[in-house]
């Protein structure tokens, strides 16, 4: 029966592996590093990054089904109330109801495919580090 030190061993060495695992499953040049601790420094780095390339993934979907949209921004509906009951109450008011459809201007539209396609690029190249 395995002792409590050789267990925690082998429990380390489990973990060793599975960070050179991981590091070589997100693309850790093996070349570069030249020990086990820059490996796995290498593999914190690019796992620390996943997120923020998520995020820009999803944020590059946004740019681009906004700039698919009809219009450059959600419409505004507006209502508007005017009465003198509070001060003379001669019966007198008015209500109005207001659309607003913010139009896209020239270029507008191009420029945020732009955008979405460089959101792109970065999300790229931090994937690939």
């Amino acid at each position: 029966m395995p002792s409590r030190d050789q267990n925690r061993t082998s429990r380390g060495n489990r973990g060793v592996v599975a960070m050179l695992l991981f590091a070589w499953l997100l693309g850790v040049n093996h070349a570069e590093a030249a020990t086990l601790g820059e490996a796995v420094s290498a593999a914190l780095q690019v796992a620390a990054q996943q997120p923020r390339v998520e995020a820009l993934r999803q944020e590059k979907d946004a740019v681009r089904k906004q700039a698919g949209s009809l219009v450059a921004r959600d419409p505004d509906l507006r209502v508007k109330y005017l009465s003198d009951r509070f001060n003379r109450d001669d019966g007198a008011y008015e209500a109005e109801a207001m659309v607003d459809l913010p139009m896209w201007l020239p270029g507008q539209r191009g420029a945020r495919r732009e955008v979405a396609n460089a959101l792109d690029s970065q999300a790229q190249s931090l994937g690939r580090r």
